[in-house]
């Protein structure tokens, strides 16, 4: 029997995720996609020029600030990328690739860790 899969991911990094609702993506400038310069670009993996859609999400880590999430997908080919916010790390932002193991029971975890990070 297959794992349950989940539209979003349900959690990060073992945190309960709490996501808003899709919208369209039109006139928002964000890492890897549309610029004031270039405008959009295409999804880097169908290349479609297609806007893609967002979600926004929150993570309430339990103590203090939390993480938010923009999630942005491919309509076309379901290509998704999340950028983290971390409200700990004075807003710094990273961008992660999605893929199918994010979107299961377990949700998504950062497989990139390197002995002696610590994760709260």
């Amino acid at each position: 029997m297959s794992e349950k899969r989940f539209a979003l991911p349900i959690a990060w990094d073992g945190h309960p995720i709490v996501w808003g609702d899709w919208k369209p993506v039109s006139g928002m400038t964000f890492c890897g996609g549309i610029t004031k310069n270039y405008g959009w670009r295409g999804c880097r993996q169908c290349h479609t020029r297609i806007l893609p859609r967002t979600v926004l999400g929150h993570v309430d880590l339990g103590i203090g600030p939390g993480i938010n999430l923009s999630l942005f997908r491919c309509m076309t080919c379901g290509y998704s990328t999340v950028l983290e916010m971390s409200e700990f790390t004075n807003h710094d932002v990273r961008e992660w690739i999605l893929d199918a193991s994010d979107y299961g029971l377990e949700g998504s975890w950062n497989t990139e860790m390197k002995q002696g990070e610590l994760t709260i």
